[in-house]
């Protein structure tokens, strides 16, 4: 496992009774556990959304109520933090496979059933925080309102153009709209 990232922070909303098992599981894959509560995220101690969403979350099935209730708050926080969700076994992890896939199905997750953790936990965070990292990638590369293309992906297109070989056609196109600004700021 030499090569792998070494000490990324994962928040863990797990019950304490579960931490050292988790963790043991994560850290030789270079992640590092941080225990918070579901009365936590609500106080907003800690804050899980758009303007946090480097530190992927580790979920455990266990920390809720219901499977309901594990699905409502996966549904709010995955479409922001990518979310690796700790199912107690291989029946739990298909149900809620299931139940994701019905009331989410474009979300930022993972799943894992517990007796596999050891196993999965460190490619399956890796490939959730490269899927984020692309995601972001991409959409700042377009306007989230407009889908026009942004000052980023103006460069980056300009720099395939510029490094394209000697007689390759390119044209670049650029308008300037004069009093656009009350337009704009209407939409």
């Amino acid at each position: 496992m030499d090569g792998m990232v070494k000490n990324v922070e994962v928040l863990a909303l797990c019950p304490q009774s579960e931490l050292a098992a988790l963790s043991s599981a994560v850290e030789p894959w270079g992640y590092r556990l941080s225990l918070k509560t579901p009365a936590e995220l609500e106080r907003g101690q800690a804050r899980l959304d758009e303007t946090a969403p480097h530190i992927p979350l580790l979920l455990s099935s266990s920390a809720f109520d219901s499977e309901e209730t594990l699905l409502d708050f996966a549904g709010g926080i995955s479409r922001f933090v990518p979310t690796l969700i700790v199912a107690k076994d291989m029946a739990e992890e298909t149900a809620l496979l299931s139940g994701i896939a019905a009331r989410h199905p474009i979300l930022l997750a993972e799943f894992c059933a517990f007796e596999r953790l050891s196993v999965q936990a460190g490619p399956r965070l890796a490939l959730l925080l490269g899927r984020y990292a692309e995601k972001n990638i991409h959409a700042h590369r377009k306007d989230g309102l407009t889908g026009l293309g942004t000052r980023l992906g103006l460069r980056e297109a300009l720099a395939r153009e510029l490094s394209a070989p000697l007689g390759h056609a390119a044209a670049f196109f650029i308008l300037d709209l004069d009093h656009f600004k009350p337009v704009n700021d209407s939409y």
